[in-house]
């Protein structure tokens, strides 16, 4: 049976883990509240953990108009000047919420979540604030992390709820980014200036370098058909712009999804088109079938099971026209709720007219996320794909053999937020192997923007 103590309030999703306080309770801890003041309150490691009493405590103060007595409450359960100052900070914040005064509020709270991100309490009561604004994907983005990190089924089924709400907070979705993104070898070209294919030699593509711009566009909207069920249609573009328009890249998708919640697993099906355009020209579109199994095991993590089939068709290229089969999976443990580590693998197959162009695809990824205290959000990313190629390569005499590895950092510099949102540096370097050498490349991307997700 589901615990109700643990229900947020209305409109105050995540008011502590237990704020369904009756106007007798909440009177009994305003009276605990000013008692504590008088004779002195146990201490509380504010940065670290805190009482749920202590924390309701310093609460109801504020929500009865106490803002001084809040302050000195809060005060008195550090430990040392760090936490009266983290603890004056916080409640300062909590004062602003009150007062409605939601994006100083959520900013005061970043700010304080920037130095301490392991501070659970802090990153609660962001993500209420966030959720209150209409901030459904920023709040979403602390839920997940308070949920699967939590250390009981109780707790974790709490913020399990909680994001479920942030999920459903409007029907529909828009987004979209522009970013500035320099490559130095936009054509792919190999590092050789003569390559054999063969034993025969030939000059392969020069490489270039420019700055491009990546830009995106998406949207969704959602219809619920009950409280654990919806059927969601979306639609989105995306690509890369360049000076010269024969490097441009172009790519517009579509989906249309039902998704079942049951528990803890959660079941996605539906449909997935994508229309392709290549130096401003028809380049290739593809449909099919698609489908998600994601299980949540708690403290354990949460297990994905992807598959896809997709028919492809390319404008002028008739010996890659065919389908594509994927099947891959994933795995995301939450270290803390400021880290967390995901890894798994994908095996997929093109069946292309032409056997030259048909391939089995095996691909691992592992990607390790974390807040650090002096302000900024990091994730290292790895990822490793090798491609066995069924038919000979024309001129090479052999069947051709690839393996690509790429390794990104990204950061995200919370510290230098501007009205929510906060700059993202993207660094990646791609290296591909390949007993064919006209295929041996490797390249440098650098892309930076702005985001919410922080």
């Amino acid at each position: 049976m589901t615990n109700r103590r643990l229900e947020p309030r209305a409109g105050k999703p995540a008011r502590g883990l237990c704020l369904e306080l009756k106007r007798g309770p909440r009177a009994f801890l305003f009276t605990f509240a000013l008692v504590a003041l008088t004779i002195g309150a146990p201490q509380w490691g504010f940065a670290k953990k805190s009482t749920v009493t202590g924390f309701d405590a310093v609460r109801v103060l504020v929500e009865y108009g106490q803002y001084e007595n809040a302050m000195a409450l809060a005060q008195s359960f550090a430990t040392d000047e760090k936490g009266k100052a983290l603890a004056a900070a916080f409640t300062q914040a909590l004062i602003l919420e009150q007062q409605g005064r939601l994006p100083e509020a959520a900013s005061a709270l970043r700010a304080i979540l920037s130095q301490n991100p392991e501070a659970r309490n802090v990153r609660r009561e962001l993500a209420s604030v966030l959720y209150e604004q209409g901030e459904g994907n920023a709040s979403l983005h602390h839920f997940e992390l308070l949920a699967g990190s939590a250390n009981s089924a109780d707790e974790r089924a709490f913020y399990e709820r909680l994001a479920a709400k942030a999920r459903t907070i409007r029907p529909w979705s828009l987004g979209g980014y522009l970013s500035i993104a320099p490559s130095t070898n936009i054509t792919e070209a190999p590092d050789a200036d003569l390559v054999y294919i063969g034993g025969i030699p030939i000059l392969p593509a020069k490489k270039k370098s420019g700055i491009g711009y990546g830009y995106g566009l998406n949207g969704s909207y959602r219809f619920d058909l009950d409280e654990i069920s919806s059927i969601t249609v979306g639609g989105g573009v995306n690509g890369n712009w360049y000076r010269d328009t024969s490097f441009n890249t172009s790519y517009f998708d579509s989906f249309v999804d039902y998704r079942r919640e049951m528990g803890d697993w959660t079941v996605t099906g539906g449909l997935v088109g994508q229309y392709v355009m290549k130096g401003e020209e028809p380049y290739r579109w593809s449909l099919g079938p698609a489908f998600s199994l994601r299980h949540n095991m708690g403290r354990k993590g949460v297990t994905t099971l992807r598959g896809m089939w997709r028919k492809l068709d390319y404008h002028d290229r008739d010996e890659l026209d065919g389908s594509e089969t994927v099947l891959g999976i994933s795995h995301l443990y939450a270290i803390s709720s400021a880290s967390s580590v995901r890894f798994g693998g994908n095996i997929g197959y093109v069946d292309a007219a032409n056997d030259t162009n048909s391939y089995l695809r095996l691909s691992l990824n592992a990607q390790y996320f974390r807040e650090w205290s002096f302000g900024a959000i990091s994730d290292i990313s790895i990822f490793a794909d090798d491609r066995k190629y069924q038919d000979i390569t024309y001129l090479a005499g052999e069947k051709r053999s690839d393996q690509r590895i790429q390794a990104s950092l990204g950061i995200t510099l919370r510290n230098l937020a501007i009205k929510g949102f906060a700059p993202r540096i993207e660094y990646a370097y791609t290296q591909n192997f390949s007993n064919v050498d006209v295929y041996d490349f490797s390249k440098n991307t650098l892309s930076t923007y702005l985001t919410k997700r922080f």
